[in-house]
């Protein structure tokens, strides 16, 4: 009886230990999303510039949210959510051998690398259970904790001086990330992608949300086997 208890206790501790890693790197509520491995929070609404209304404000090419990297710093400088403010694009850094399974130079300058991990997207992409296929040039990943995620290109905050499109020269270059194949890119500012806006720390105080009540059943569940067990041996 001892071993069965024991056994059972272990598999429940094991249990719950793995539900909090899987459960604890992405935590959502009230239009936020916390990211608890890089103290930062998302918002929730991955195209909020063109659902908020605020894209009907500013010349652009297109009507779906789309910006060029000027605007679309400007928009997330200026953004005010549930009281917040001091939101920014996401950083990136230079695409490494370590951090990417593929990457591309033109001229000694990194062009483009596939499934880096080393930028607040491309964590944020791996946490979401990304996978690419490169032959196919598509990805799979969980968006549902989003809203209005886009299967395109979403400025990062970083930029990476001039000359990454020989046809622009004298342009400046940002890196930005692809969701639909998980490709870091650094393009010129020119080009007209979305943003994502990105906030220091835990503003929604979303890591003091109570245990689940699944937990809280399998936690009173295994008091209730304990006393079982006392009764019985005793």
């Amino acid at each position: 009886m001892k071993k069965l208890i024991k056994g059972t206790l272990c598999a429940g501790i094991i249990s719950l230990g793995l539900s909090a890693n899987v459960e604890a790197a992405l935590i959502s509520g009230s239009g936020l999303i916390y990211d608890t491995d890089l103290d930062i929070t998302w918002l929730a609404d991955a195209n909020y510039a063109f659902n908020s209304g605020y894209v009907d404000t500013i010349t652009t090419n297109f009507d779906d949210g789309r910006m060029t990297w000027a605007q679309a710093d400007t928009w997330v400088s200026q953004l005010d959510f549930a009281g917040s403010i001091d939101w920014r694009l996401p950083t990136a850094s230079a695409p490494s051998t370590d951090s990417c399974t593929f990457s591309s130079d033109f001229n000694g300058i990194t062009t483009y690398a596939y499934g880096c991990t080393n930028s607040e997207m491309g964590h944020l992409f791996h946490e979401l259970g990304g996978t690419v296929d490169i032959v196919a040039n598509t990805s799979m990943f969980d968006e549902n904790i989003f809203s209005d995620l886009q299967h395109w290109n979403y400025w990062s905050g970083t930029t990476t001086g001039i000359g990454c499109d020989p046809a622009y020269p004298n342009v400046g270059c940002v890196w930005d990330f692809d969701f639909k194949n998980s490709v870091t890119y650094n393009y010129t500012v020119g080009a007209n992608f979305y943003a994502l806006a990105v906030h220091e720390g835990d503003i929604g105080n979303l890591a003091a949300v109570p245990v689940p009540p699944a937990v809280w059943l399998f936690g009173s569940g295994l008091i209730g086997l304990i006393g079982v067990s006392r009764r019985k041996l005793y």
